[in-house]
């Protein structure tokens, strides 16, 4: 979270707490200050361009020592 999310997140926990905030607003609020959560078509993405990134590396590294 940012700073002031986490200020904001701070302040409504502590109002929360005295009963000057109800429990739904303090769902929402928190729901609202969580990180975004990445879906499964992102995750496949980022996993597959990791694949790729190591494996070209590897393959790089191979053809150079071929080259030797």
């Amino acid at each position: 979270m940012t700073e002031i999310l986490d200020v904001a997140h701070e302040m409504a926990k502590d109002l929360f707490k005295v009963g000057a905030m109800d429990e739904v607003t303090m769902r929402t609020i928190d729901a609202l200050c969580l990180p975004p959560k990445q879906t499964a078509m992102e995750n496949a993405i980022v996993d597959e361009a990791r694949h790729y990134r190591e494996n070209r590396s590897m393959q790089m590294i191979l053809e150079t020592l071929w080259r030797l």
